[in-house]
């Protein structure tokens, strides 16, 4: 092979390389201009109020579909939750969280609502679980219909 057939070559490989690059895009989880975490009331026990903040992880290790959780604000039985999620089609929602022993807290949806316009009904419970040196949260969500579970391990965002 020549040089001039090598080159072409490899510059078809890199153009093909490319254009898959291109095709699978993913994007960032988006969020609101401004997020308003409120810190946890005195009476609010140190194990529950460490899931104060920003957290962010992958599910199931999908490194293209970041997920960031928030928790604006908690108390002892409830917590106000922004869920974002990034990838090929990111989108974002708020969801009331019960606060349960463990710490854990834990919700219930009857659809998916970040998948563009559609809500795709899929009953699931996704569940936070705080480590014990409050430093990490293993996050479970879990497909009812499907009988499917995925893990992501969050770490606070900076």
């Amino acid at each position: 092979m020549n040089i001039v057939n090598k080159k072409l070559s490899l510059f078809l490989i890199l153009a093909c390389f490319g254009l898959i690059g291109c095709m699978a895009v993913s994007y960032p989880p988006p969020l609101p201009e401004k997020i308003e975490i409120v810190p946890p009331s005195a009476d609010v026990s140190p194990e529950i109020a460490a899931f104060s903040g920003m957290w962010e992880g992958t599910w199931g290790g999908m490194s293209d579909e970041t997920t960031i959780i928030v928790i604006e604000k908690i108390d002892n039985q409830k917590a106000d939750i922004l869920f974002s999620c990034g990838g090929k089609t990111p989108g974002q929602f708020y969801a009331t969280g019960m606060v349960l022993t463990g710490p854990v807290i834990e919700w219930k949806m009857d659809k998916l609502p970040q998948i563009g316009d559609d809500k795709i009904e899929c009953p699931c419970t996704i569940t936070l679980k705080m480590s014990k040196d409050s430093n990490s949260i293993t996050a479970f969500w879990d497909f009812h219909v499907y009988n499917f579970k995925v893990r992501a391990d969050l770490n606070r965002r900076k």
